[in-house]
């Protein structure tokens, strides 16, 4: 599995250029939108990554406690087996 450390860096690392970028060209063409833009672009993505984890919460939770409680009944059923 890949380090989180090391994403986690990159991840922050390109959010950071990408503001200062944004903030630069917003300075350089006397434009709000640019940076208003790229904000909203920001927050969207977040709402994005909520909803998907939200998504899979929902999704698999249930088919987590299924299988625990399938899980539960064959090792009672092999304990009372052996």
């Amino acid at each position: 599995m890949e380090n989180p450390r090391t994403i986690n860096r990159f991840l922050l690392a390109t959010f950071a250029v990408s503001s200062a970028a944004c903030a630069a060209a917003s300075v350089c063409f006397h434009s709000i939108f640019i940076l208003l833009g790229w904000l909203g672009a920001v927050v969207a993505f977040f709402v994005l990554c909520g909803l998907f984890a939200l998504f899979n919460i929902v999704v698999f939770a249930p088919l987590f406690r299924l299988l625990a409680k399938l899980d539960a009944r064959m090792r009672s059923s092999e304990s009372r087996d052996g």
